[in-house]
């Protein structure tokens, strides 16, 4: 077969050409339905429908494969990604995806799709499995999750090219060609593959031109599988060493989704740096795209991580020691490489995807784990539990999961109130497992001027014997007494609340992802059974109706959905912090002065005579117990009144901070109007300007919420509540019904 024409005309046509097989199927499935978003997000999590015969064919089927095809090579081609391993996905990270989002056209689809930081990761991490999944020895068979990864990825591609050209929201350019035409699919296997040997290049990686062409051929049936056109196909390196110079010039510039993306995908970078390396990813993806390509994408100058890349290589030349350099590149692209494929592995797939996973075969010879070993528990089972400390571990992550199967059900970017309790009940976990109070009441109580000022003057009052007796031992056994019946009221409120919250949330999710539920009616009929349920057991649930009316409107439309999803996390919240108020009212005034007057009492008793207890007793109330309540407030309010997330520490006492100087979000700086605005103002004392927003008492109900409602809309968009709240390897800890080792 001849090679093709990379003129510029030849490509020009290229780019009004989508893939017409693929096409025809997805135009018949949307058609077939009143909601294509819906449809999309089903196929976004491989729940498709497959009552559709033409779509399951297509999905499913056995493609007959192209004359030129050479199995042995394809497993010859696999088998150089296994033994490339790690250094691939560096080259992944550095310069494939960066170049993919240098290509100004084709990355405008991107940035319809995207939702930044999160949506960066994503990417990310489906790009890796992606790869995983193919180069998997026998991956590309029929019937193997490589094969049916392939068909999957093609399929969403023709929805894309669906939406985009048939939702008149959605703004497209005719100078952008047909979305994810023939040249883009092109331009993406140049970047996996093309892309890849230039970083090697760079790196030293070693590799020969029979291992390239045997890479490229696998590729080459890839692409085939993927609706690249057969006459476009196969590639040689011979071809796209040549077409590689043609793309970037006609290709690369700088777009605003370019911007966004790579910003994005540093940001993954430096979770794998310590302070002091932040520099490295920038400097990292400027050494092996070059500066003007870098420049095109807005990656920052690079620090002082620069001098480990060309001016070291210049160096160790100069000195006959480059072969030093070559062997530094190597490790250090290894380890980026291992980094990154481990940040998968630890990494949520968001939404029903499956849970991302090395095959066993790739996973031993990398020395990797393959997956992170877990079947959650249901609502039920969690709340069942008798430990109180695996069960908020449970509630943390089930609250976790919620919260972005909501994300992909319709609300978007927009955090719910699930996102939110992952952290507080994250943080209320430190207490409930008695790991901050004890050692702040050791410090304020012990080791504090104040009290041992009044400790010194009890002691001079009293016998040597009697203060053999009390000590430090009563005072300990105080604390430990007090910190208990905290951790039993804080347990009680963490369950309390996610019985009563988790299965709607857990319903209304089932209720969006079902067939028929295109209307915010259809949501809620799905939660009238557990709504009845609370109702039944006494529950006032006018808030909890309210609320979820709200999410049930903000899943089915975009029309207002920043404050649509603001005013039902704010009603939810109301509902979970009244239902709270005896627990934290229990917790916070828990007086230790009364439970050292009991301890007391009954140890003395047995040792010295009434007169003398009567004594201490009067003692311990002129002096010593108003003291110890004293400092006892201080370390109660410092273990408690905070609120820990993924990337920010909250003192509860103090104003909602800005992020980057802006308070709230765009969406939300101004609520008249909306449907935010009237629940919103009747727990903001503010005015609407969030300041002040401190809690001077949290035990006033109002108080909190002034607080809450102020950072619920300061944070809405803030995509780290999405973390995830555990590592895999804690989650296999959990799974076996056990507390994972501190820190948590």
């Amino acid at each position: 077969m001849s090679a093709p024409d990379w003129s510029d005309n030849f490509l020009d046509g290229l780019r009004g050409h989508g893939d017409p097989p693929a096409d025809a199927v997805i135009s018949q499935l949307f058609a077939g339905t009143h909601d294509a978003n819906t449809a999309f997000r089903a196929l976004v999590v491989q729940q498709h429908e497959s009552s559709n015969r033409d779509f399951a064919t297509f999905l499913d089927g056995e493609v007959d494969p192209p004359d030129w095809l050479d199995p042995e090579r394809v497993a010859a081609g696999q088998e150089c990604f296994a033994r490339w391993g790690s250094h691939v996905f560096t080259a992944l990270y550095a310069a494939a995806l960066p170049s993919a989002y240098a290509c100004w056209r084709g990355v405008q689809v991107l940035g319809l799709t995207a939702r930044l930081e999160t949506d960066a990761k994503r990417r990310l991490n489906e790009t890796a499995q992606f790869h995983l999944d193919i180069m998997e020895p026998g991956g590309l068979q029929h019937g193997a999750k490589g094969y049916s990864d392939v068909r999957h990825v093609r399929l969403m591609h023709a929805a894309v090219r669906w939406l985009i050209e048939n939702d008149p929201r959605v703004h497209w350019e005719t100078k952008w060609g047909t979305p994810i035409n023939q040249e883009d699919l092109l331009e993406t296997m140049l970047t996996f593959t093309e892309i890849v040997f230039e970083v090697f290049d760079r790196t030293g990686v070693t590799y020969s031109e029979q291992d390239a062409d045997d890479y490229l051929h696998t590729w080459s049936y890839i692409g085939y599988l993927l609706g690249i056109r057969p006459d476009l196909l196969p590639l040689t390196r011979a071809q796209t060493s040549i077409l590689m110079p043609i793309v970037r010039r006609r290709q690369f510039g700088s777009s605003p989704p370019g911007h966004a993306m790579t910003k994005a995908l540093l940001s993954q970078g430096t979770r794998l740096t310590p302070p002091g390396l932040r520099g490295l990813p920038a400097a990292t993806v400027r050494y092996y795209v070059g500066n003007d390509t870098a420049d095109l994408i807005g990656v920052p100058t690079a620090d002082w991580t620069r001098f480990l890349f060309a001016p070291l290589a210049d160096l160790t030349r100069m000195l006959s020691m480059g072969w030093l350099h070559q062997r530094f590149l190597r490790v250090f692209s290894d380890r980026v490489g291992v980094g990154m494929l481990s940040l998968a592995v630890r990494s949520e797939r968001f939404g029903g995807r499956p849970a991302f996973a090395v095959p066993t075969g790739l996973a031993e010879r990398w020395n990797l784990p393959a997956s992170v070993p877990r079947q959650p528990p249901s609502n039920a089972s969690i709340v069942a539990m008798e430990d109180p400390v695996v069960r908020n571990l449970w509630i943390t992550q089930r609250y976790h999961d919620l919260a972005v199967e909501l994300r992909d059900a319709g609300a978007g970017e927009e955090a719910t109130w699930c996102a939110f309790a992952v952290w507080a009940s994250k943080t209320a976990g430190a207490t409930i497992r008695k790991e901050l109070l004890p050692a702040k009441a050791q410090r304020l109580l012990f080791e504090n001027e104040v009290t041992q000022s009044a400790f010194h003057s009890f002691r001079a009052r009293v016998t040597r014997d009697m203060w053999a007796l009390l000590a430090h031992e009563p005072l300990g056994r105080a604390v430990e007494k007090v910190t208990a019946d905290i951790s039993s009221a804080i347990a009680s409120g963490n369950v309390l609340v996610f019985a009563e919250l988790a299965p709607l949330f857990s319903a209304l999710v089932a209720a969006r992802r079902g067939p028929g539920a295109s209307s915010p009616a259809d949501l809620l009929r799905a939660l009238e059974p557990g709504l009845s349920s609370l109702e039944a057991s006494g529950v006032d649930t006018t808030a909890v109706r309210a609320a979820f009316d709200a999410y049930a409107q903000a899943l089915t439309s975009a029309k207002d959905r920043p404050s649509l999803v603001l005013a039902a996390n704010t009603l939810a919240v109301a509902h979970e912090q009244q239902r709270l108020q005896h627990a934290i009212e229990s917790a916070l005034n828990a007086p230790i002065s009364d439970t050292l007057k009991e301890i007391i009492e009954q140890d003395l008793l047995a040792h010295i005579s009434s007169t003398e207890v009567r004594l201490v007793l009067r003692h311990l109330d002129d002096d010593i117990c108003a003291k110890l309540d004293e400092a006892w407030d201080v370390a109660l309010t410092e273990a408690i009144m905070q609120l820990v997330t993924a990337v920010e520490t909250f003192d509860l006492r103090r104003d909602v901070p800005p992020i980057d100087g802006i308070l709230f979000p765009a969406a939300l700086s101004n609520l008249t109007g909306t449907p935010a605005d009237t629940v919103v103002s009747t727990w903001d004392r503010t005015g609407g300007t969030g300041k002040p927003s401190g809690a001077g008492d949290w035990c006033e109900l109002k108080d909190r919420m002034n607080f809450i409602v102020n950072l619920f809309r300061s944070r809405q968009c803030d995509a780290a509540l999405f973390d995830p709240p555990f590592s895999p390897e804690q989650l296999a800890v959990m799974a076996q019904g056990l507390v994972p080792p501190p820190p948590l």
